[in-house]
């Protein structure tokens, strides 16, 4: 599993570690945003897309930058954020993928189910994670969220890191 801060940033990185891997006949997964595409020898992707609800607002606080968020922090997330195709080329290169985006709201689904069209991915493909920064924010949305899977024949997809670690970075 590679992953962490978006691997396709670092594109020969990327792409040299995979080729090791694969020499040592390893299975490769890739966890990304989806923001670039770079073309690895991974075997499967496990696609994160950021939906709106991670739209940074300018004037409020980012915790972990320690700054202000501007105007152009905004417009420059929202435009790796819908990199259709760069998601859509790393969906066809890999023999295999999961879709997996953070879900705040009912209202999120609209805008998974416009992703899926755009993508072409079927619901069987998609995890749907609740958002939330601490137990209790992820109990709030968990019950629900599952429900919907369930029904909609989504995939469900905890977030075990934060169940453990809570909203520490780096652990």
């Amino acid at each position: 599993m590679i992953t962490g801060g978006g691997p396709t940033a670092h594109p020969k990185l990327l792409i040299n570690l995979c080729k090791m891997a694969k020499e040592f006949g390893q299975h490769i997964t890739i966890e990304t945003e989806g923001s670039e595409f770079v073309e690895t020898k991974a075997d499967f992707i496990s696609l994160s897309p950021k939906l709106s609800n991670s739209t940074p607002r300018p004037g409020t606080w980012m915790p972990y930058l320690n700054k202000e968020v501007t105007e152009n922090d905004k417009i420059r997330h929202e435009k790796w954020r819908t990199n259709y195709h760069a998601m859509k080329k790393l969906i066809t290169l890999h023999p295999d993928y999961q879709l997996k985006p953070v879900i705040s709201s009912e209202k999120d689904l609209e805008e998974v189910k416009e992703l899926q069209d755009i993508l072409n991915v079927p619901n069987d493909k998609v995890y749907l994670m609740p958002e939330g920064m601490t137990n209790e924010e992820l109990v709030k949305r968990r019950m629900w969220l599952f429900d919907i899977c369930t029904k909609e024949g989504y995939n469900f997809s905890d977030r075990l890191q934060i169940i453990v670690y809570g909203d520490k970075r780096g652990v």
